[in-house]
């Protein structure tokens, strides 16, 4: 039975049929306003009909003859032109009736696109389709995939995830000819590669995640591709000899990233925000791509950095926010992707990123005012902690941002929280560096935890301070007197509470109210222990005296579960 008589293809006939009849109607239903709303029953019914014959189409396209729809021009011809139906709008506009037609035609063509086979056989499918002529025509005819609320969204993001779907299995396709095992015409395939090129750079520029995020899979392999071009070139054989290479595509890809990384301007880094997760979503895998990216070509990724640093506006304490958090994002994530592992030990040997980091750290970044940057650069300092423990000249304005009115002291509890817990990882890193600056830091701390500014510390952000006064005291080279000297001063207020606490009648009468305090004591007094590996004589006394506190805590209220757990 031919395909075009067999029950399949009567109701292929039937749909088309019913899309050919009712589509007229829903275009002048439509009118001028691109409501898509009809004035009466007949027009309402019109865009019912040819709206659910489609996508009965769609769900038919996967696994009916290939014939049926590639085979059939007018097939094709019905699904490009039902395409570019489109209403207007962005996110908060209602879809229409025409945007739901092109929605459905446009996943049709990604059905059929999807089917199981060879990739020989799949470079041959699309190009018999020719989707990306389709695709070109629609924009010419003013199908938008670059201006934000021009051509409806959800029809760009149906498009979209098209190029998707087409361009993943194309580069699948050319990465077994970089191998040598594709059958493919070479000159189609290069063809239709240049071509899905073009139309991949304004959506994944669309100023909308949702559209820019349908093609991000799309540029991750990209990413894929450009690692075996850089072997295939490695073996010899060279780039240009090739009929297609990412590699040219590179410096557009990147700057697009950057670019997209950028925060808006409205955004409040509320990431309990559900809007604004989904933002820190799509960054998040921008990130990624960023990292594949380095990973196969780490130099023109770092003059990629060094170009983007060099552009943003002098000072830094004034430079527009999304710049400048975008910027220091590539500098935080670049060894993430440099090989061989581990990439910090790597990426410290070079010269030009050693400089980028020096150059950071003599700005005068942590006088931004927002909080991001600040915690961003904090982050940046202790990731690259070795630069500043060869360089300790950079560590003075690191360590008095960090514990004033741009770290600890800092209006935002956010920025105080992560600021306890930064300073913490930074004094981990590099005890030994710190002896000059550990009475000052000491002091510095522990005044500000005995006397509470206008800004308090969480207790648990304070055991974070605790734990640095240890190291301090313990891992920076203190002479043994020193050490103790320092550790009685700190210890002293916490021991004396819990002595008044214990002496007061109350305590055992009412130890919901009284436990909270005393486990609160002695977490500070066993996070200020954990500092000191291998205490001399002289701080063993002190610590000593404080199991003996903390057992009669543990006698006084043994039932209490938070006192326990300490």
């Amino acid at each position: 039975i031919a395909p075009n008589t067999s029950m399949m293809g009567r109701i292929v006939a039937s749909l088309t049929s019913l899309i050919n009849r009712y589509r007229p109607l829903m275009t002048e239903a439509a009118g001028t306003n691109g409501s898509g709303k009809g004035s009466d029953a007949s027009h309402r019914h019109a865009d019912q009909m040819a709206v659910l014959s489609m996508s009965v189409l769609k769900r038919h396209a996967p696994w009916v003859d290939l014939s049926l729809v590639v085979g059939d021009e007018a097939v094709l011809a019905l699904l490009s032109s039902c395409m570019m139906a489109a209403g207007v709008g962005g996110d908060d506009v209602d879809a229409t009736p025409r945007t739901d037609l092109s929605v459905q035609a446009t996943h049709c063509l990604s059905e059929v696109i999807g089917r199981g086979m060879v990739s020989s056989q799949k470079v041959a499918l699309i190009a018999q389709i020719d989707v990306y002529r389709r695709l070109h025509e629609a924009v010419q005819a003013g199908f938008n995939i670059s201006t934000v609320d021009v051509t409806h969204v959800d029809a760009v993001i149906a498009v979209a995830e098209l190029i998707n779907k087409a361009g993943q299995e194309l580069l699948s396709a050319w990465e077994e000819h970089l191998a040598g095992s594709n059958e493919a015409d070479v000159n189609t395939l290069a063809t239709l590669l240049r071509q899905m090129m073009s139309l991949f750079f304004p959506c994944y520029a669309y100023d909308d995640i949702d559209v820019s995020g349908a093609v991000v899979p799309l540029a991750l392999r990209l990413a894929v591709t450009l690692g075996k071009e850089v072997d295939v070139v490695a073996r010899g054989n060279g780039s240009s000899a090739l009929a297609f290479t990412v590699s040219e595509h590179l410096p557009q890809l990147l700057t697009i990233m950057y670019q997209q990384m950028k925060y808006p301007e409205d955004y409040d880094f509320d990431f309990e925000d559900d809007e604004e997760a989904e933002e820190e979503q799509y960054r998040a895998t921008l990130r990624k791509l960023y990292q594949a990216i380095v990973r196969v070509a780490p130099e023109v990724s770092l003059q990629f950095l060094c170009s983007i640093l060099s552009g943003i506006a002098s000072p830094l304490s004034s430079a527009p926010t999304s710049d400048l958090e975008a910027s220091l994002r590539l500098v935080y994530h670049y060894c993430e992707g440099i090989r061989p592992p581990p990439g910090l030990k790597t990426v410290m040997k070079n010269d030009t990123f050693r400089d980028v980091l020096s150059a950071i750290h003599k700005s005068d970044v942590t006088s931004h005012p927002h909080r991001e940057i600040l915690m961003l650069y904090y982050d940046l300092s202790v990731r690259y902690y070795p630069i500043l423990r060869e360089s300790p000249d950079l560590l003075p304005p690191i360590l008095g941002a960090l514990s004033g009115a741009s770290g600890l002291q800092h209006p935002h509890p956010r920025m105080r929280s992560r600021a306890c817990y930064l300073l913490l990882k930074l004094i981990k890193s590099i005890p030994t560096v710190l002896r000059a600056y550990a009475e000052t830091a000491v002091n510095g701390i522990q005044g500000l935890l005995s006397n509470p500014t206008a800004f308090p510390i969480e207790p648990d952000d304070k055991l974070y301070l605790f734990e640095a006064i240890g190291i301090l005291l313990g891992k920076t080279g203190m002479k043994a007197d020193e050490q103790q000297g320092y550790l009685t001063a700190v210890m002293t207020p916490h021991v004396r509470s819990v002595e008044e606490i214990l002496a007061s009648p109350d305590a055992k009468q009412d130890p919901e109210a009284f436990g909270g305090a005393l486990a609160a004591s002695i977490s500070a007094i066993a996070f200020l222990s954990k500092g000191f590996k291998n205490p001399c004589q002289e701080v063993q006394v002190v610590l000593l005296e404080t199991v003996a506190i903390c057992l009669r805590v543990l006698q006084a209220l043994p039932e209490s579960d938070e006192i326990r757990s300490k």
